[in-house]
C-alpha cells in the first residue's frame, strides 16, 4: 500500500492514512508503541451519527494522535445525512465530534458548516478544531470538544485581547494543543495595523478549560516581530 501524512505522539503512537492495493481504498491506521497495527477507519465503513452514511474517504491532512492512542480525523461521508465531519477513535469505538448543521456554541443560534481541516488532540482526548459557521453565527471559529460538550475558544468578530479596537478576522489553522491541554492558535485581525498574531489559553484547572482567558503571545508587526503581553475576556 501507499502511505500518507503520519501523525505521532510523545509515547510513540503513530497514525497515518494508507491507500490499500489493489483497489486503492483509503484507510486510517494506528501503530502503537509496541508496534501493533490497528485499522481505525476504513473507506466503506459506517460513519457514526450520519444517518447510515459510510466513509467515502478521508481528508489526507495529518491525523491527530495522543499518548492514549486516540485518533482524531476528518472523514468524508456518502449515503448519509451529511457530506463530511470530524471524528474521534477511542479504542474500538469511533464517535462523531462535529457534523454540519449541529449547534455551534457562542454563536447566538448559529450552526457548524462544513469542516475543512483535521482536528487536534490533547492528552485527555479533548478535541480542538476550526470550523466554518452558518446561520446567525456566520463566519468561522475555533472550538474544543470534551465528552460531547463543545465550547468556543474564539469567533470571528470577537474583540481581540491585547489589541484595542480590533476583532478576530480569520483563523488559518486549527488550535494547537499540548498534552497537558495548553491551547495556542493563530489568527488574523481587523481594525488595527497588526495583521496577525498568536494567542494562548491556559491549561485546564480541575478539568475545566479557561476559554474566557486569552493571552496575546506574539504579534507580527510590519517586517519584524515583537512580544506582547496581556489577558482579557474572549
Amino acid at each position: 500500500f501507499s502511505l500518507l501524512r503520519p501523525g505521532a505522539s510523545r509515547s510513540g503512537e503513530i497514525a497515518f492514512f494508507a491507500l490499500i492495493a489493489p483497489s486503492f481504498s483509503q484507510a486510517l491506521i494506528r501503530i502503537d508503541a509496541q508496534g501493533v497495527e490497528t485499522v481505525v477507519a476504513l473507506q466503506g465503513a459506517l460513519a457514526p451519527n450520519t444517518g447510515g452514511g459510510t466513509f467515502s474517504g478521508f481528508a489526507l491532512d495529518r491525523p491527530a494522535v495522543n499518548d492514549a492512542g486516540q485518533v482524531g480525523f476528518h472523514g468524508f461521508v456518502s449515503g448519509g445525512s451529511v457530506a463530511n465531519g470530524l471524528f474521534l477513535s477511542t479504542g474500538p469505538v469511533t464517535s462523531s465530534v462535529v457534523l454540519p448543521g449541529e449547534a455551534a456554541p457562542g454563536t447566538g443560534g448559529g450552526s457548524y458548516g462544513q469542516p475543512t481541516m483535521s482536528p487536534t488532540l490533547d492528552g485527555s482526548g479533548r478535541v480542538g478544531f476550526r470550523n466554518d459557521l452558518a446561520g446567525a453565527g456566520a463566519g468561522e471559529g475555533l472550538f474544543l470538544e470534551t465528552m460531547a460538550v463543545d465550547e468556543e475558544i474564539a469567533l470571528t468578530g470577537d474583540d481581540v485581547p491585547g489589541l484595542p479596537s480590533s476583532v478576530f478576522d480569520a483563523f488559518p489553522t486549527p488550535p494547537a494543543q499540548s498534552p497537558a491541554g495548553l491551547v495556542a492558535f493563530h489568527a488574523t485581525t481587523a481594525g488595527t495595523t497588526v495583521a496577525n498574531g498568536i494567542w494562548t489559553v491556559p491549561e485546564p484547572v480541575g478539568g475545566t478549560l479557561s476559554t474566557g482567558i486569552l493571552s496575546l503571545t506574539l504579534l507580527a508587526s510590519g517586517p519584524g516581530r515583537r512580544r506582547g503581553e496581556g489577558a482579557a475576556g474572549a
